[in-house]
Order: C-alpha cells, then sequence, then structure tokens
C-alpha cells in the first residue's frame, strides 16, 4: 500500500515541481529524483512548499484521547469548556508510538524509526498529549510530531530547518514534522489560565507555536518553546518569570518552570504563518532558530516582538495599498531607537515587529 502511495507522491512531483519553484522565483523543471534531491536540500522553502502539495499524512487518527487530557485540565481547575478547546487543540499533533509500517528493516513503529534519526538513546511518548521525550548525548529533549507523511525517491534524505524553525526529517520510509513543546502541555495552558487578569483563551498552533490572549489587553502574545533541552530545577509549582534586557538580544525570553522543577525558554514566534509563505515568494532563503528566536532572511537576521496588535485604520489602508500576494504587508520603522531599521508584519490578524539586528 506505502508503494502506491509513494508512487502517486512521485508522479505529482514530477508534473509539479516546476510550477511550485516559478512560485518561489526559480525554475526548476523536473529533470531527475538526484537533481530534485540536489535543489531541495539548498532550498528548503521549495522543499516545504513541493511537499505542501505531493505528500500525503499517513498520522491522521493518531491523536490524543481528547476525554483523557480534558480531565486532566479540568482537575488542575480550568473551566470544562475551555478544557475540552485545549484538549481539542492537541489533537494537531500526533502520536508516532501508534503507527506501525512495514520497512526494509521489518514491522517498525514510527516511534522507533524517529529514534533512530534523531541518534536518541532512548525516546518515550506521553499518551495523554503525545509530548515525545527523547535524549541524545545525555541531554533531555521534548517535541510534538507534526505530521507523519510517506516518503518518495525524490525527498532528500536528512534534518532539514524549516522556515518556522521545525525540523523536517526525511528517511526511507517517512518524513516526520516535530516541532518544540511544552515538557508538560497540559500543566502549562491550566497555569496559564490561573494567571490570567482577564479571561485567558490559548492556541497552541500547529507548528507548536502558542497565542495566548487576555480579555484585559488588546495584544496577543505569540511565544515557542525553545528547542533546547531542558533545564533541571528544583520541583514545586509551574512558575513564570519575565525577560530582562532588549528584546533584540537571542537570551531575552520568557522562562516557565515545570512542577518537575525542568525549565524552558520560551521565545518569540511570528504569529501568521502567512508571513512564511510570503518571503518564500521573494525568493528568500529563510530559517528560524529555535534556541534564540532569531531569523535569518537573505543573510540578513530579525527577531520577531512578543505582541501582536490589533490593526488601525491606517495600518488597514496600508496593507490594502501594499499588502503582496500573501496578504502581507511590511512597514519600514525604528521600533526600539537603535538605529536598525525594523518592519511591522502586518496582515489581516494583526501588526508584529520584527526587530532588525546588527
Amino acid at each position: 500500500m506505502l508503494g502506491d502511495v509513494r508512487n502517486v507522491s512521485s508522479s505529482a512531483l514530477e508534473i509539479l515541481l516546476g510550477p511550485v519553484s516559478k512560485q518561489l522565483g526559480y525554475n526548476f523543471p523536473y529533470a531527475s529524483n538526484l537533481d530534485t534531491q540536489n535543489k531541495t536540500r539548498v532550498y528548503v522553502s521549495l522543499l516545504e512548499r513541493i511537499m505542501s502539495y505531493t505528500s500525503i499524512e499517513i498520522s491522521s487518527g493518531l491523536v490524543v484521547n481528547v476525554a483523557t487530557a480534558q480531565a486532566a485540565l479540568v482537575a488542575a481547575g480550568m473551566p470544562a469548556s475551555q478544557a475540552l478547546e485545549v484538549a481539542q487543540e492537541l489533537t494537531g499533533f500526533s502520536n508516532p508510538a501508534k503507527l506501525t509500517i512495514e520497512t526494509s528493516a521489518g514491522s517498525e513503529t514510527v516511534s522507533s524509526i524517529l529514534q533512530t534519526a534523531l541518534g536518541a538513546s532512548d525516546l518515550s511518548v506521553d499518551e495523554a498529549t503525545s509530548v515525545v521525550n527523547y535524549t541524545v548525548d545525555g541531554k533531555h529533549y521534548v517535541a510534538l510530531v507534526g505530521s507523519i507523511d510517506v516518503a518518495y525517491a525524490a525527498l532528500p534524505k536528512g534534518t532539514h530547518v524549516a522556515a518556522d524553525g521545525s525540523l523536517i526529517i526525511i528517511t526511507d520510509d517517512v518524513v516526520i514534522t516535530l516541532v518544540s513543546s511544552s515538557v508538560d502541555s497540559l500543566a502549562f495552558v491550566a497555569a496559564v489560565n490561573s494567571v490570567g487578569a482577564g479571561v485567558f483563551t490559548s492556541i497552541l498552533r500547529d507548528n507548536g507555536a502558542i497565542s495566548l490572549t487576555d480579555t484585559s489587553s488588546a495584544a496577543v502574545f505569540s511565544g515557542t518553546f525553545s528547542s533546547d533541552s531542558v533545564a533541571t530545577g528544583t520541583s514545586g509549582s509551574v512558575a513564570f518569570e519575565y525577560p530582562a534586557g532588549s528584546p533584540t538580544d537571542g537570551d531575552y525570553s520568557y522562562v516557565v518552570t515545570n512542577a518537575d522543577g525542568s525549565r524552558q525558554n520560551i521565545l518569540p514566534a511570528i504569529a501568521n504563518s502567512l508571513f512564511f509563505q510570503s518571503i518564500g515568494s521573494y525568493s528568500y532563503q529563510m530559517t528560524t532558530d529555535r534556541s534564540t528566536g532569531i531569523m535569518t532572511i537573505a543573510g540578513a537576521k530579525f527577531r520577531p516582538d512578543y505582541f501582536v496588535l490589533p490593526l488601525t485604520a491606517d495600518d488597514s489602508t496600508f496593507l490594502s495599498v501594499y499588502g503582496d500576494s500573501a496578504g502581507v504587508a511590511y512597514r519600514a520603522v525604528d521600533a526600539n531607537g537603535d538605529g536598525m531599521t525594523d518592519y511591522e508584519v502586518i496582515t489581516s490578524t494583526g501588526k508584529q515587529i520584527v526587530y532588525g539586528l546588527q
């Protein structure tokens, strides 16, 4: 069966590679699998875009039990209706331990394939949240699996960093998208809910980023957990630390201490995914460092602000006049007065500062 799926994806790529590459400002008609591998290894934006058209997901349904997750959140003090919404968001991620496929080595779970690809000495998956815990070189990491797709011959094997900082892990058999995560997603969301000045709403996006909205403020918080190894500390209740210094610094971050004592940084994240589509349409190569939140776009470095503000009438007019094909407009400013050019990234959902770095 997987062989048939691979054939469908391969045929689609041969047809679509040329037209899709033109969307990104290139002209790469299909020549061979090896040629495609070489090009998509260099142009990761092309890899992401062509996979969005040709890859076939096989992880649908391999998700958390909503009732179990909701019950855990209610037990932590969250209202039942909000707990249900959060639990349903977790269904956007897959449990790789629940999927077994036939490989050249025999029957293997995708979690076993992932452990090998990561070079991890151990790997386990939390049944309640689908959070993947693994150890590499004695250090502990956590992540969520965004998707599991069937791999096919034209894709470049190895680990690739997507524009938003997610990892695209391509093996002989599957493509696994790995995003950073909280050590304990349920406890984190419950703790955030308890500190809101108004009514707190949290959204866990499919790239692992989180959006937090409080009715006491018009701003929306947009962040993501660092992909660094998880630091250890003293156990207790979930606690938050606010950043100090300049938002342009890579170490300017919120810190959450989990109940088990582990500590994680929360980095700023682009709120609207249309930004990545927009950057790709200008033929710019982009990566995001999920250790610092710093984005590299065509060699220049930027760092987003944590907060997204609602559009003013002037912002809406600017967007209607200068918005690009992805629906994004960029207004040059010096938001923090450091002499560097910053940009207001304006979309229909709000305005977010992206700071220019030296």
